[in-house]
């Protein structure tokens, strides 16, 4: 089981590799480099908020890193057993059952867990 998990996990680490060469080498021939520094068609200025009166764009750069990090735990809590659970049990009522979870919550429109 842990030679299985092993394999799974370097095979995994390789294929994340090997994306990010090819999405990285495609990104550098795509034209429009030039287009992509013009600050006219940028967002840079979000306006100021109503409430604390300071700029919008700082309250969101402040709250990044705790919503990365909940997001990380979240994966590691619940999204990594599941897909575990499921790859080992190939087939099964658990397989699907897990892989019908994960599918509803990769669909669901964020606005309904408000």
């Amino acid at each position: 089981m842990l030679c299985l998990f092993a394999t799974r996990m370097v095979r995994s680490g390789l294929i994340l590799l090997g994306v990010t060469l090819v999405v990285a080498s495609l990104a550098t021939l795509i034209p429009g480099e030039a287009i992509a520094g013009d600050p006219a068609l940028t967002i840079t200025d979000l306006g100021m908020s109503i409430r604390q009166r300071v700029p919008i764009a700082d309250l969101i750069m402040e709250r990044i890193p705790a919503t990365a990090k909940l997001a990380f735990l979240f994966v590691l809590v619940n999204a990594v057993p599941l897909g575990l659970v499921t790859a080992v049990q190939r087939g099964t009522r658990v397989d699907y059952s897990g892989t019908v979870v994960a599918v509803l919550g990769v669909s669901t429109p964020g606005f309904l867990w408000r």
